[in-house]
């Protein structure tokens, strides 16, 4: 017996996902009632795409004579690559913050502690001492 072969421009959207999307989730065990959702809006109706949309063409004139600024910057391609194409890049116009030793904000945490009890203690001391007046 000889398995017909399909002519794939001929099917519809919904032949596809029947005959070659559904059954992969399906195989791996996954349960078509209660996890795959078919069919799902993502917008409040039709998607009309146009060729030029005017509401873009600010945007279009922007672009094309953007400056540098404090909140825009360039990074050359070269910058790029050479960072593995990761686009995390500082930005160029803010300082760098000075990171201090932990060791040393620990002893002026502890420093500031101590402070704050001591206060206290005096606090507590005058209150005392104002409470058992006659």
């Amino acid at each position: 017996m000889t398995i017909p072969t399909l002519d794939k421009k001929a099917l519809s959207e919904r032949d596809i996902c029947t005959k070659f999307i559904t059954p992969a989730p399906v195989s791996a065990q996954w349960d078509l009632m209660s996890q795959i959702r078919e069919e799902v809006s993502f917008t409040k109706g039709r998607v009309i795409v146009r060729g030029q949309l005017a509401e873009f063409e600010p945007e279009r004139k922007w672009w094309a004579k953007r400056k540098t600024t404090e909140q825009a910057w360039r990074v050359p391609v070269a910058d790029i690559v050479a960072r593995g194409y990761n686009l995390d890049v500082k930005n160029p116009h803010e300082a760098d913050e000075a990171h201090r030793d932990p060791v040393e904000l620990l002893a002026e945490c502890q420093k500031a502690q101590s402070a704050v009890t001591e206060v206290r203690e005096r606090l507590r001391k005058e209150l005392e001492k104002a409470l058992l007046r006659p």
